[in-house]
């Protein structure tokens, strides 16, 4: 998902949800919410959301290479080999043969 903060939301509800019983008051659902708030704020939560985010910078460096990569068949004309070697390349990056990081950074 590339809305970190909807994994965040995602990882208090979840935590809040499991704790609900039928007998759950609202009150007690508030003290729970802001008890995963509190959490957030220390050591253990701001790993989580760093993951979180380097997960997101992932992703978005992957897109960036595919999307420079489909920039180049359109912009140049190339030859029927250099297809082959694109169509593996984007095969490697799929299967997750390739450093998207290191790629990133070479274009």
């Amino acid at each position: 998902d590339l809305q970190p903060i909807e994994l965040v939301w995602a990882l208090i509800k979840g935590n809040v949800g499991r704790q609900y019983t039928h007998g759950t008051t609202l009150k007690e659902v508030k003290a729970r919410l802001d008890a995963e708030f509190d959490k957030l704020e220390s050591m253990p939560g701001q790993t989580t959301i760093k993951k979180i985010i380097d997960s997101v910078d992932k992703h978005l460096e992957k897109f960036a290479v595919e999307i420079d990569a489909e920039e180049k068949v359109e912009e140049e004309e190339i030859s029927d080999g250099d297809v082959e070697e694109l169509v593996e390349f984007m095969e490697e990056l799929e299967l997750g043969n390739i450093d998207t990081s290191a790629a990133a950074q070479n274009i």
